[in-house]
């Protein structure tokens, strides 16, 4: 693990920019805010140690593999890559009101945050303790954990984005999301070595309960890394702009009638949903077609990552000159080419280049995701924002899992997963190319 005092250097020597904001446009009225190397640095290396820890228990590589030799179903399996995205996206419907209502954001950020890396060290000692006599109980541990902490971040998620958005200079934000991706990937490459070679010296609960241990010392040094961020003195929204939850739910139902850019970019993105019909099963599919043992998930994951560090130093560039839109669209033509691999996938080259071409297009995804909604809602609607689209997200894969889940039951093939996915994702491209700006060039709604 690379020292802390040498990431945070990262920053300073890749990139140089103004203490202050000196593009503010029309988008982002005046708002306190505190741009600083120091905050820009916190930002990269918090998310690159939080990312490198749950690279040990990946839910694309390494824990389907987990799930499956602790007795886990298809059915489960479905749900495995999905589990904290599930978690992270009904709370912010939840709790954009109160955020909203904050002045100051760090002191909830810094209890929800140790909650928040608290169930990785819960299911360690469950697979250390249970792992061999009640493998029933550890396969529910390992499967509640990401859900878990997801919940608990999905509380403050909100709250994440605007201290980020008020910390990090707009025109920063898609490269310091790809430096803290590089990060993780970089260290995802060394994990997917330390992960082949674990679970062959220790295979079985006690390999796996060694991953989630080291996942959480990762995530527990991103949290020390993360108590460094300095933020600004922000007066809370006043009475009248308070919203109840059932308050909460007329904006956003509202806010998709009224908004056509906002309500297609939703509908892209529920279109998008349909990659984890395939998603959930490729690691098992690698696994089932070459022959391979479990420790072979550890070289995927190492392509993987492999993958994502050029996923992601191309999307920090292209974010930074032609915005999150163009990333999302690089990304979708990314998972078409996936797909076209995984349909005639018959060797262990094959799923290299597949899993390569995965990290890549989620590497790109995740900065166009994280920089889309900063840059089209202002700094007080972000939370409101957040939770109308976290709110679809979460039915939109539900409903994803529980459909590719009844297939795999009824003994549909992984060709057809894969058909089904790229359906979905040919139509969010072209919404994408056809129906969605840059929504830099897009003024939102305020209610």
């Amino acid at each position: 693990m690379w020292p802390v005092s040498a990431i945070l250097l990262v920053p300073c020597l890749v990139t140089q920019y103004p203490t202050h904001n000196p593009s503010a446009t029309a988008l982002t009225p005046p708002e306190p805010s505190l741009f600083s190397r120091k905050n820009y640095a916190v930002f990269i290396a918090e998310g690159g140690l939080f990312m490198s820890g749950i690279a040990f228990v990946s839910q694309d590589s390494i824990l389907p593999g987990i799930v499956r030799q602790l007795g886990g179903s298809d059915a489960v399996l479905a749900f495995i890559p999905m589990l904290m995205m599930m978690g992270f996206t009904l709370p912010p419907l939840l709790t954009a009101g109160w955020i909203e209502k904050q002045g100051r954001l760090m002191p909830m950020l810094r209890i929800f945050g140790i909650l928040q890396r608290l169930p990785f060290l819960l299911a360690a000692l469950a697979l250390w303790g249970l792992g061999s006599s009640h493998p029933e109980i550890a396969l529910w541990a390992v499967v509640a954990c990401p859900v878990l902490s997801g919940l608990m971040g999905g509380v403050t998620i909100g709250a994440w984005m605007r201290v980020t958005a008020r910390t990090v200079p707009g025109k920063r934000r898609s490269s310091g999301s790809a430096l803290r991706n590089l990060i993780a990937a970089v260290m995802g490459i060394i994990a997917g070595v330390l992960v082949e070679k674990i679970l062959i010296r220790f295979p079985g609960p006690t390999g796996f309960a060694l991953l989630h241990g080291i996942c959480f010392l990762f995530l527990s040094a991103s949290y020390a890394v993360f108590m460094f961020t300095e933020e600004p003195h922000v007066e809370p929204l006043s009475r009248e702009h308070h919203k109840t939850f059932p308050e909460q739910l007329r904006w956003m139902f509202r806010t998709l009638h009224v908004d056509p850019p906002f309500r297609h970019y939703i509908l892209s993105r529920v279109l998008n949903a349909l990659i984890f019909a395939t998603v959930p099963f490729m690691a098992v599919y690698a696994l089932d077609v070459t022959g391979r043992p479990d420790a072979f998930t550890g070289r995927l994951l190492s392509f993987q990552m492999v993958g994502a560090i050029l996923g992601n130093l191309f999307g920090g560039w292209l974010g930074d000159r032609h915005g999150s839109r163009s990333v999302l669209i690089t990304a979708r033509f990314l998972f078409i080419l996936l797909g076209c691999f995984l349909l005639w996938a018959q060797s262990v080259n094959f799923f290299y280049i597949a899993f390569m071409l995965w990290g890549s297009l989620f590497g790109l995804q995740r900065i166009g995701e994280q920089t889309f909604l900063v840059e089209f809602a202002r700094d007080k609607a972000l939370p409101s924002y957040m939770a109308v689209a976290a709110f679809v997200q979460l039915v939109a894969v539900l409903g994803v899992g529980l459909l590719s889940s009844t297939l795999r039951t009824q003994g549909v093939g992984m060709n057809s997963l894969v058909l089904l996915s790229l359906c979905g994702v040919s139509v969010s491209l072209f919404m994408l190319l056809f129906k969605i700006k840059d929504p830099r060039f897009l003024s939102p709604l305020h209610n």
